[in-house]
């Protein structure tokens, strides 16, 4: 078995966290590596997009479970391939003073995990640190929109008077 895991501590409340999460949709805007589409309901189907170069446009889509999904708390995404191989992506939100604890992690399972992979070992480590990153930045700027009803004036826009 190969498991990596990292744990981040974000500057926002674990319900602020959560939405962002289960927003299928949105993951665009802080997951570089995958692309869920379908419902975060526990063991419901999903497609699962992924890839490891984010440099590059190529997305291999698959059917993934959502093994968890706690509310507020908790997520997984599980996808086998064959008996070779099952993975797993992770997300845990706990409280911690400052905002919250994410715990986000990589499992791998079954025959392929048995060699020696430490290109593999490294490459979930540094796809973990990235999207962890990305996503305390989305967080920053959902949280840092202003919420005004009222119209921007565009830049150089004057009003006839």
């Amino acid at each position: 078995m190969i498991e990596e895991i990292n744990e981040t501590i974000l500057h926002a409340s674990p319900a602020k966290v959560w939405p962002v999460l289960s927003r299928f949709e949105d993951y665009k805007f802080w997951h570089p590596y995958t692309r869920p589409t379908g419902l975060p309901v526990p063991k419901s189907v999903v497609q699962y997009s992924f890839r490891i170069d984010p440099r590059k446009d190529r997305f291999w889509t698959m059917d993934s479970v959502v093994a968890e999904c706690d509310e507020g708390t908790r997520l997984a995404f599980q996808l086998r391939l064959g008996w070779l191989m099952t993975l797993e992506e992770r997300f845990s939100i706990g409280h911690d003073p400052v905002g919250s604890k994410l715990v986000h992690s990589y499992r791998c399972t079954g025959l392929l995990s048995l060699l020696p992979l430490r290109g593999l070992r490294r490459n979930f480590q540094g796809m973990l640190k990235a999207t962890d990153r990305l996503l305390q930045r989305r967080l920053t700027r959902v949280l840092s929109k202003p919420k005004s009803n009222k119209p921007r004036a565009r830049k150089g826009f004057r009003p006839d008077r």
